[in-house]
């Protein structure tokens, strides 16, 4: 079975989209949503078979013990929520985890490889 990518985008995941302190931006915030959908929408045209978010932990579920560079258990977090409810995600999701913050980090490399796999 060959894979094609058939589209991509960058969001932003901060926290602040969901618990919204009194200190925010609220024209800002409104705005990172309104573009957010409108990728959404962009993304959801292209009728992908599969959805596959990338994102970093943010050693909420690995620890210095047990880092490991990629994962497949993984519960789902803010980095990988907000994105899902801005782009209104109802179709299959493949979530990747990337450990970004605790040694062994992947190499660029091993991350090219892994994305080529």
């Amino acid at each position: 079975m060959i894979s094609t990518v058939i589209g991509g985008a960058m969001l932003p995941h901060a926290p602040q989209f969901f618990t919204m302190p009194e200190t925010e931006d609220r024209d800002t915030v409104e705005r990172v949503k309104t573009t957010a959908a409108e990728i959404g929408t962009r993304l959801r045209t292209l009728c992908p078979d599969l959805w596959i978010i990338f994102a970093n932990d943010h050693v909420e579920q690995f620890f210095h013990t047990a880092a490991p560079a990629f994962t497949s258990v993984a519960k789902i977090d803010y980095a990988l929520g907000i994105p899902l409810t801005h782009l209104e995600i109802a179709d299959p999701v493949l979530p990747i985890y990337v450990n970004a913050y605790l040694p062994p980090q992947p190499s660029m490399e091993r991350c090219y490889a892994f994305g080529q796999a």
